[in-house]
């Protein structure tokens, strides 16, 4: 017999290693989903953060612009920056409202019923909306002004 063939012949026969399986996971995806996680939630908060804006800002912004509107001359064109102004007061206060469509009577029963402006009457909101339109103005605007000014002081 020889020796050769006698080793080979108590060698095993050729196998195949076993599946590697997916789980556990490796480090390397671990440290990526943490990763994808810990983006989600810095763009989560920083969106948040952009998109609020704090009542005290909100309302130091608000009587800036209303200081602005009261050095305009033009009535024509303080009823237009108003109305602009009160439309973006309104989208703050209440986002989900639909007041950004609303125009007309409509809009000045939202002011005056939502946003609770007191000391200015429906007729007066909506004499002033439509000032550009109509030759002699019916209100003052400069009142008008004055009731935005307490109406925003008021806010919290």
């Amino acid at each position: 017999m020889d020796p050769l063939n006698d080793t080979l012949s108590k060698l095993k026969d050729i196998h195949e290693p076993s599946v590697v399986s997916w789980w556990p996971l490796a480090i390397g995806w671990w440290l990526l989903l943490l990763a994808v996680v810990l983006l989600g939630i810095l763009s989560w908060w920083i969106l948040r953060k952009r998109n609020s804006v704090r009542p005290v800002a909100f309302k130091k912004l608000l009587l800036q612009e209303i200081n602005v509107i009261k050095a305009m001359d033009d009535p024509a064109t303080v009823s237009i920056e108003l109305n602009k102004l009160l439309k973006r007061c309104a989208q703050y206060r209440d986002p989900d409202g639909g007041s950004a469509s609303l125009h007309g009577s409509a809009w000045a029963q939202y002011l005056v019923e939502k946003l609770g402006f007191t000391g200015i009457s429906k007729e007066e909101i909506e004499s002033l909306l439509n000032a550009n339109y109509q030759k002699e103005f019916k209100v003052d605007p400069q009142k008008m002004l004055i009731g935005l000014t307490a109406w925003a002081r008021s806010q919290p």
